[in-house]
């Protein structure tokens, strides 16, 4: 009997033991609780706000939060600055008192909050609200005299807070023109002039369909990506003269962005051209909203040529995705398989394997000179067959047939067709000799089967 109270005794021990450690370890420390006693808002969460409404000394602005972006509604409606609105709650989150004045102790007349300069009221999603009201400063030192949520003492805080607060229209609302990455854009259209150009994503390459249906130039599409991400507004235009006279009636460019997930397109156009600071700026609106006027580096990658969209690499693959090679020249061929990182032969041999990653990396950088030349007639020179490792769980291996033929004059350029792309495109004859070059000598073979060591080698 004694044991068994001594074992319930020591359960509930630990039971009580494991209450205080869970439930105290979330409470504050005697030196949190002393850090918050005296902050002016010691239960503000900033997750947990939804709503601001600032009066200020430029004006009333009026911000909620929409999912998880803050949206300037009042005096206009645009996206609100984030780090504006975030500085501003971490001041009031860790606002404290200086001094405190009851108000038998003061006038609040005489610190200026009988009419204050700034008032700021928060509220959540629930409708609670609290608010702050600014007056003077005071005579000595910078602190400032608020008052919270309507109480009559008035305290003293430091001034630091209201380059937070007592900001116009412009610091309030967003300057980023469009926020997007290369893989939340789904779709690209782009109008220049009379010239349309369309491109889709497919997996984790750019596909052009217009002004012709190609591979398009994936460092070219990212960049100007990139670009658009990273274009700020350089000054707002609220009073704006005809669209006409910035060049955007009709605009010079016009990019429609629709994104991978749900949402609408994005429209952005741009115009006509300024200098200032010894920078060019370019006349740009979203959504045929107000104009603005930003940086032109978006639209010097516009400018390209409609036709220079499209890749001038042949076929763009890393070399170490490699899995299978068969290279056929000259009558000969070579089949190669890589098993654990190195080259084999299925049928035996010893691979040489710096020369075929040599050969893999003359193919992968093949660069077109031209595009939609005519496929000669005769045999081809040799081909290339290449299976690359799939992608991802459940995908298909991605196979590439390259077809290359010879010059058709004496030191001009050779041919390749590769499969996937509907072109014929002219390639130097250099690097496709270093790739058709005998297939035979990438594998050394047994000491009984060096029948064909004197033949001649292959060329294209």
């Amino acid at each position: 009997m004694r044991n068994r109270n001594l074992i319930i005794l020591a359960l509930i021990v630990v039971a009580l033991g494991a209450y205080i450690y869970f439930h105290e370890r979330h409470l504050p420390t005697t030196e949190e609780r002393r850090a918050k006693a005296d902050t002016l808002f010691p239960d503000l969460k900033r997750d947990e706000v939804a709503g601001l409404e600032i009066r200020n000394t430029h004006g009333t602005f009026r911000i909620v939060k929409r999912g998880e972006r803050w949206h300037l509604v009042e005096p206009i409606e645009f996206p609100a600055d984030e780090s504006s609105v975030s500085s501003l709650l971490g001041s009031l989150e860790s606002l404290k008192a200086e001094r405190t004045l009851t108000e038998g102790d003061v006038d609040p007349k005489s610190y200026g909050l009988d009419a204050p300069s700034i008032t700021v009221k928060l509220s959540n999603a629930d409708g609670v609200t609290s608010s702050l009201e600014v007056g003077d400063e005071a005579a000595l030192g910078s602190n400032r005299a608020v008052r919270r949520n309507g109480e009559s003492s008035v305290i003293l805080v430091s001034g630091w807070f209201v380059r937070d607060l007592d900001k116009p229209l412009d610091g309030w609302r967003s300057r980023d023109v469009v926020e997007i990455t290369a893989d939340d854009v789904a779709s690209l259209t782009v109008l220049a002039g009379t010239a349309r150009i369309q491109l889709v994503r497919q997996a984790e390459s750019w596909h052009l369909l217009e002004p012709l249906d190609d591979i398009a130039d994936q460092d070219h599409v990212r960049n100007l990506i990139a670009d658009l991400d990273a274009l700020r507004v350089e000054e707002f235009l609220d009073d704006p003269p005809p669209a006409a006279e910035l060049g955007l009636e009709p605009p010079a460019y016009q990019v429609t962005i629709l994104r991978s997930a749900d949402g609408d397109p994005i429209k952005l156009e741009f115009g006509s051209s300024r200098e200032r600071d010894g920078r060019t700026q370019i006349a740009c609106r979203r959504n045929a909203e107000n104009p603005f006027w930003v940086d032109n580096r978006a639209a010097i990658r516009l400018a390209k040529a409609p036709v220079r969209w499209r890749s001038t690499k042949v076929a763009a693959f890393d070399t170490w995705d490699a899995e299978r090679l068969t290279i056929t020249a000259g009558g000969r061929s070579a089949t190669l398989e890589r098993k654990e990182g190195m080259w084999t032969a299925p049928d035996g041999g010893e691979v040489d394997y710096g020369a075929v990653q040599d050969r893999l990396a003359a193919l992968a950088a093949l660069e077109a000179v031209d595009f939609d030349l005519v496929e000669p007639a005769d045999p081809p020179a040799g081909t290339v067959e290449l299976e690359l490792e799939a992608p991802g769980d459940g995908a298909e291996p991605q196979r590439l047939t390259f077809t290359f033929h010879r010059p058709l004059v004496e030191g001009g350029l050779a041919l390749v067709r590769v499969s996937g792309r509907p072109t014929v495109m002219s390639v130097a004859a250099s690097q496709v000799e270093q790739i058709l070059a005998d297939p035979e000598v990438l594998v050394r073979p047994t000491e009984e089967g060096k029948s064909d060591a004197g033949a001649e080698p292959a060329s294209p």
